[in-house]
């Protein structure tokens, strides 16, 4: 029984990859892409700012009740890593650009 499920699976795993292949085609930059990559770099942004925040208030109350003493860290690496990633979708807006210009040549 546990082999006609994995089977089951392995054939709608190769159904549904065999749907993307044909959506993407050979188009290597899209919008939404782009899109998406902009959509990560936010979501790291806030998601990583706001969990540290988050955690310094939880440690802040729970070190006041236990040692009457606080203190706040904030890291600024969600911040380095979603500029990157702003970086990164820049390039690939730069690239569609490109593929544009391209395909009006041709």
């Amino acid at each position: 029984m546990g082999a006609g499920r994995v089977r089951i699976l392995d054939s709608d795993l190769r159904t549904d990859w065999g749907w993307w292949r044909q959506s993407a085609g050979p188009v290597p930059f899209r919008p939404a892409l782009t899109r998406g990559i902009n959509l990560t770099a936010t979501t790291i942004i806030v998601g990583g700012l706001g969990w540290q925040v988050c955690d310094a208030v939880a440690g802040g109350l729970a070190s006041f009740q236990v040692l009457r003493a606080t203190g706040w860290t904030l890291d600024f690496w969600p911040i380095w890593v979603g500029l990157a990633l702003f970086a990164v979708a820049a390039v690939f807006r730069y690239g569609q650009k490109l593929q544009r210009d391209f395909d009006e040549l041709v």
